[in-house]
């Protein structure tokens, strides 16, 4: 019935361990895939356990192909969850989710109300982005311009209380309607790194609904990624391969369907 998925790289067992209890914790019968796309395979001594798989590729694929070399495992399953290992989460966490999906056959993706440590709301309800976003959050992140898209782009106005649609939900925490997946074939692996969420939420979003469902809770660590200049040259390798795809200045289904997402909230839909 529910698969949950986790591309690793360089993780520490600790972590990786948390994050299988934690999935079984919540759904004893779910299967635990590890995609591991370290450069040296790590230690994972969870291949004979029960309901876990190990996937070794031969080279670092990138969050996306990782992902879906676990949908190829999950044909059967009629969800599929993509997850960070960096979450914290209780035990009613997927069946609150997977509830609300099987009363809502229209929805093809949900993610969860994600707070700090400290219980601040992360704002991972977002618009589909324009270069502005990208470029003003990069480079000029304290001009009032940029707070003030940024305000608009991640809702920072808004409560974060009450289930709403987004067309763009974040990466860290995506459960998925398994047939959605087929339909849309997973995530582009053009997308090393950066823009393969914003992509496959808007590929689901076309065709179903994409929920946020604030009644399961999560907490994420978001700790600061390094990689300096080659993680800055990814961001912009991928973000650039994004806006190919699907528009720079001129997109009018970006413009639709932001219009129609702030639209309802006010009308508070």
């Amino acid at each position: 019935m529910l698969t949950v998925s986790f591309v690793l790289y360089k993780t520490e067992i600790a972590e990786v361990e948390r994050a299988i209890d934690q999935v079984h914790a919540s759904n004893p019968d779910a299967r635990v895939i590890l995609v591991d796309n370290s450069p040296e395979p790590l230690a994972l001594a969870f291949d004979d356990r029960a309901n876990v798989a190990v996937i070794r590729p031969d080279s670092n694929l990138g969050y996306g192909s990782g992902h879906n070399l676990a949908f190829a495992l999950s044909k059967d399953d009629r969800y599929h969850a993509v997850l960070n290992t960096d979450l914290a989460y209780g035990p009613t966490v997927f069946p609150e989710l997977i509830a609300f999906m099987d009363a809502h056959s229209d929805v093809g993706l949900a993610m969860p109300r994600i707070c700090y440590p400290d219980g601040s709301i992360q704002h991972l309800c977002r618009l589909l982005p324009h270069p502005l976003d990208v470029f003003g959050r990069g480079f000029f992140a304290n001009a009032g311009w940029t707070r003030a898209r940024n305000d608009r782009y991640e809702f920072r106005k808004w409560t974060y209380d009450s289930v709403a649609q987004f067309p763009f939900l974040s990466g860290c925490f995506m459960m998925l309607r398994r047939s959605v997946v087929d339909e849309v074939e997973g995530f582009d692996e053009r997308f090393f790194m950066y823009g393969e969420d914003a992509d496959l939420s808007r590929r689901i979003a076309q065709r179903h609904r994409t929920m946020f469902v604030p009644t399961a809770m999560v907490e994420h660590e978001y700790r600061s990624q390094g990689g300096g200049y080659r993680r800055l040259i990814s961001k912009v390798v991928n973000l650039s391969r994004y806006f190919s795809k699907w528009g720079w200045w001129v997109d009018r289904e970006r413009d639709e369907m932001n219009r129609k997402a702030i639209a309802s909230l006010d009308a508070g839909v």
